[in-house]
């Protein structure tokens, strides 16, 4: 079960959020971000612009919570 690691809250994505999603995907490859909006459409719009700006893939939409993946660049295994 994964838990989450990055949390959006009311101001959306800002860039922090979209620094720390990027260093959680270089520690862990699959991560669960957790948001706090309401409106549902504009839910899946962040989802979907956090894969797009993290060069990530959307692997699944669960409540408020989304998973996204990618993976490790070989640059971590030397």
């Amino acid at each position: 079960m994964l838990t989450p690691v990055v949390s959006i809250g009311s101001n959306g994505l800002t860039d922090n959020v979209l620094a720390e999603i990027e260093r959680q995907l270089e520690r862990h490859e699959l991560i669960k971000i957790g948001v706090q909006m309401v409106d549902r459409n504009q839910f899946r719009n962040v989802a979907q612009q956090c894969a797009h700006a993290t060069g990530s893939t959307l692997i699944d939409v669960i409540g408020r919570r989304f998973v996204l993946y990618r993976k490790k660049s070989n640059d971590d295994q030397l």
